[in-house]
């Protein structure tokens, strides 16, 4: 066991209560993990009713696994300390306090703070008691989020969900979604945005081939020889990764590409950060585009602003695609080191220069 860093007079009362039960729970953890069958152990069944109690003191709901996630990361870090468990319990409070409030507030207007903070469906579903299920994702990312549907209506359709019969919900995870067999059992559900869903998962699935991916690839690394146009507008773009920039207000550099005749032509944009949320909300792979959301909008909550960039197609295997991008980028430089270029194509939104002046005007 590693040597506690925290001393004992600064413990909290928390850890008085935990501690010991935590170190216990990460022990069996570890060796849970060591085993090949784990999934079936004795060792398995403690560490759920370990994780049942802990839930429960908090005043967390047990069926919401995004909770118990938390004790679960803590069990597979190794080694842990005294400061380890105190993270661990104040992150419990955190959220515990979170929970007891959305309670008090009702479904529909945390519904409508998430939207409004720009949080994800899995900061938002599970402290209002409703299933992380992908129809409800779609419902929260798609329509309530990016689309702004009404919030009433949103939450009607998340409850008639939650009774829809065993064969709907298999249907939801499944190929079987596009055969319409299962149209008119939705129908009867009382499901009403059955048919967004399914054609959303249906431009969900249609991400690049391996061709489009092996030349976006391709000129993502060796960037293209040609001139770039002063100006693009594009009706679409595929985001590869994002870097948080350190201007006076909030940016990111987005690096993405586009069709250019009958080319790619990939480019860094700088683009106001919420510039940036406004082009996530119209990606069609929507469990993406809400991963960056939570990770940027928390950076710039917390003014952490100095982190390294998100590489899209390293961390999820592909790239985000967002659809009817209408972007008027302006100034390029160009740059090649020992003739092979790379990311020469440098862009900035039309109005970002104007975002940065008055950034700069507003600090004087």
């Amino acid at each position: 066991m590693t040597e506690p860093k925290v001393q004992p007079e600064n413990r909290s009362n928390l850890f008085n209560v935990f501690g010991e039960r935590l170190y216990a729970y990460h022990e069996l953890s570890l060796r849970m993990h060591e085993q090949d069958d784990y999934r079936t152990t004795d060792i398995d069944n403690a560490l759920t009713e370990m994780e049942f109690e802990i839930l429960q003191y908090f005043g967390l709901p047990l069926h919401a696994q995004v909770f118990a996630e938390l004790l679960q990361f803590f069990g597979s870090q190794d080694p842990i300390d005294d400061e380890d468990i105190e993270l661990l319990l104040a992150q419990l409070k955190g959220r515990a306090e979170k929970y007891t409030k959305a309670q008090a507030m009702g479904a529909e207007a945390v519904l409508n703070e998430g939207r409004q903070l720009h949080e994800s469906a899995f900061e938002v579903l599970p402290y209002v008691d409703i299933d992380l299920s992908l129809y409800n994702i779609f419902l929260y990312e798609t329509l309530l989020y990016a689309r702004d549907y009404d919030t009433a209506d949103i939450l009607n359709e998340m409850n008639a969900a939650a009774s829809a019969p065993g064969e709907i919900i298999m249907a939801i995870a499944s190929d079987e979604l596009f055969s319409g067999s299962f149209d008119e059992a939705a129908e009867a559900s009382g499901l009403r945005y059955w048919n967004d869903y399914v054609e959303n998962a249906w431009v969900g699935k249609h991400t690049p081939g391996k061709k489009d991916l092996r030349s976006l690839d391709h000129v993502r690394e060796y960037g293209r020889q040609e001139d770039f146009p002063e100006t693009l507008l594009t009706s679409g773009c595929y985001i590869s990764a994002v870097k948080m920039e350190s201007f006076a207000m909030p940016a990111v550099a987005v690096e993405m590409a586009t069709d250019y005749e009958e080319d790619w032509l990939n480019m860094v944009v700088y683009m106001p950060f919420i510039d940036f949320l406004a082009l996530l909300k119209k990606a069609t792979n929507q469990s993406v585009a809400a991963m960056l959301r939570a990770i940027f909008v928390d950076q710039v909550d917390n003014q952490d602003l100095e982190r390294s960039d998100i590489d899209i197609r390293q961390a999820y295997g592909t790239y985000l695609f967002c659809p009817d991008v209408e972007i008027e980028l302006v100034h390029t430089e160009i740059k090649s080191e020992e003739g092979q270029v790379t990311h020469h194509n440098y862009y900035e939104t039309f109005d970002f220069s104007d975002y940065l002046s008055e950034a700069d005007q507003a600090s004087e």
